[in-house]
């Protein structure tokens, strides 16, 4: 459970990270996700960005990851429609 205000809105911002920047084939890896957090203004880790993907794994938001070790990238998976779809 988020304990600050801090937490609460890293957790946002990477679910929207997630949704809007990634899919199967547009992966982020892990520095890129410290990266793009940075643009936020919200400072991580690897290894709390790791337990932050677990805990929205989850609650449900469906990331998947691919790769091995040191070269794992990530992405949503739960998309429900592609854009040429809608």
């Amino acid at each position: 459970m988020p304990k600050s205000q801090n937490q609460k809105s890293r957790l946002l911002y990477l679910a929207q990270i997630m949704a809007l920047e990634t899919d199967e084939q547009h992966t982020l890896s892990m520095s890129d996700l410290i990266s793009r957090l940075n643009d936020y203004s919200v400072a991580v880790d690897r290894r709390t960005l790791y337990q932050d993907i677990d805990m929205l794994s989850v609650s449900g938001f469906e990331i998947e990851s691919v790769g091995a070790a040191r070269s794992t990238s990530y992405y949503y998976s739960g998309r429900n429609f592609s854009l040429p779809e809608l």
